[in-house]
């Protein structure tokens, strides 16, 4: 569990600040400073593509573990519970991301995990998808103003 702990605090303390931290991976440290890098470069990218970042960091949380609760993206992300569940309202309506209740011993609420249900490769494909929905738009759009003027 401390190992757990320890790479969840790696994970939040790199998100939020942007601090890149080199952790040796045998030392329980997940992010070495490359790929902390890398993952700041990806939430960029995301961001250019009109994926906001709570989204980003989200769909990079969910990519690196197999099923997660939404109390774990808000550790491992840096993000509050209305971000997070925006972010799950985004992914489950892309049908990107599955959703399985597990009732707990006690009484109460079932704990919610979540588990990407496409590969990386039909996630870009998708956005590829969107973003030339988009730019076929504004295309039309510039032709109709075009005319117009």
């Amino acid at each position: 569990m401390s190992d757990m702990r320890s790479t969840v605090i790696f994970r939040n303390e790199y998100i939020k600040t942007h601090r890149y931290i080199s952790r040796q991976p045998e030392a329980g440290g997940i992010f070495i400073e490359s790929n902390a890098k890398i993952t700041a470069r990806k939430i960029e990218l995301y961001k250019k593509l009109r994926i906001n970042k709570p989204v980003a960091k989200a769909l990079i949380c969910l990519s690196e573990d197999k099923e997660i609760t939404s109390s774990i993206i808000e550790r491992e992300a840096g993000l509050k519970q209305p971000e997070v569940s925006t972010a799950v309202k985004y992914l489950l309506a892309n049908n990107w991301i599955s959703v399985t209740e597990v009732k707990g011993k006690k009484a109460g609420r079932p704990v919610k995990y979540y588990k990407l249900i496409k590969s990386r490769d039909e996630i870009f494909d998708a956005i590829e998808g969107k973003v030339m929905e988009n730019t076929n738009e504004m295309l039309k759009t510039l032709e109709e103003l075009r005319k117009l003027s």
